[in-house]
């Protein structure tokens, strides 16, 4: 569950296309429309573009921990539709009402806000998945060597177990619409019985089983005037900065460990409804006592698309995560 603000203001030097693309370098943009705007196109040094910020505070002894767990994702909807879809799970751990932090505002928008404030916000469920051996709540009877017959409860998400330990073994009994923890850390929900199998006091039944993903708001698209057949992501890191004796960040693009200065996806021209992930996981965990930690990654991002004509630059604004936990007397 996210617990803080996520925030979309002005973009670095950004410059949304209209009717052909951006001016200033990038190649030529396929020909099309914005048509939905949420990162507010402007210059100037106090730009936020998306900004996403997680601040844990606490007064020593107490602790306090800070978690961002963010993705881009750049993709095409349809034939003619360049999506980008902002995905936040983070959290923040301290002192009540200290957690949080926003540094700018939302700018005015081609459509009503919807979850640019990420505060408490919680995800939908996936679709409801079931195979026999990769997905699946079960609820298993078998007879013991003593003859009693015991019950045992067992899930599995994409053929890994949810219990302790990468164990199938959960709590149980659950029933449709009854929700449960993984020990992966996601939430799953149970849908309808799949039937049962074998004859009592040796038989199962299984349930079809979604997982809660995470909270996500469409904040981008660009709709091309032909079919769009090429897509492409480059992240300008400008500053890096790891926490010393914390997790050690995951910052991937595309599958791809990134570094300061340029990181590119390439074109892609297969699977373009995936599309692009830009992923950045911050963490500062365990919570700390009477220490300061951060994590910080800072830079622009830009976004390209091409039809069979043309292909450049879309739209490019700057991407902040922040990631901040500290506890003093």
């Amino acid at each position: 569950m996210a617990t803080h603000v996520f925030n979309s203001g002005a973009g670095i030097g950004a410059q949304a296309a209209e009717a052909g693309g951006v001016s200033g370098g990038g190649g030529t943009a396929p020909a099309g429309t914005v048509t939905i705007e949420e990162i507010q196109s402007e210059t100037g040094s106090s730009e936020q573009g998306i900004q996403a910020s997680q601040v844990g505070f606490a007064n020593a002894p107490s602790t306090a921990s800070a978690s961002s767990r963010v993705s881009l994702i750049w993709k095409r909807v349809g034939t003619t539709q360049c999506q980008l879809k902002v995905e936040d799970d983070s959290s923040a751990s301290g002192e009540a009402g200290t957690s949080d932090i926003t540094a700018s505002t939302r700018p005015v928008a081609v459509r009503p806000p919807l979850l640019n404030n990420f505060e408490d916000a919680t995800g939908d469920y996936s679709a409801y998945q079931h195979n026999s051996s990769t997905y699946y709540y079960r609820e298993q009877n078998y007879t013991d060597g003593e003859g009693f017959v015991d019950t045992y409860y067992a899930a599995e998400w994409n053929n890994a177990g949810l219990g302790t330990g990468g164990s199938a073994f959960v709590t149980g009994p659950l029933a449709t619409g009854d929700t449960f923890a993984g020990s992966d850390g996601n939430t799953y929900k149970l849908g309808n019985s799949q039937g049962t199998s074998g004859t009592y006091p040796n038989d199962s039944e299984d349930w079809a089983i979604a997982q809660l993903e995470a909270p996500s708001e469409e904040h981008y698209r660009f709709t091309t005037t032909n079919t769009c057949i090429k897509l492409k992501m480059d992240y300008e890191i400008d500053t890096v900065q790891d926490a010393s004796g914390a997790t050690v960040p995951l910052r991937n693009l595309q599958g791809s460990q990134m570094s300061s200065g340029s990181n590119s996806s390439g074109w892609i021209t297969t699977n373009l409804s995936t599309g692009i992930t830009l992923n950045i996981q911050q963490i500062i965990f365990p919570a700390i006592s009477d220490d300061t930690k951060t994590h910080i990654t800072d830079g622009v991002v830009k976004l390209y698309a091409g039809d069979s004509t043309n292909e450049g630059l879309l739209k490019q604004f700057r991407l902040r995560v922040y990631t901040y936990a500290v506890s003093t007397y």
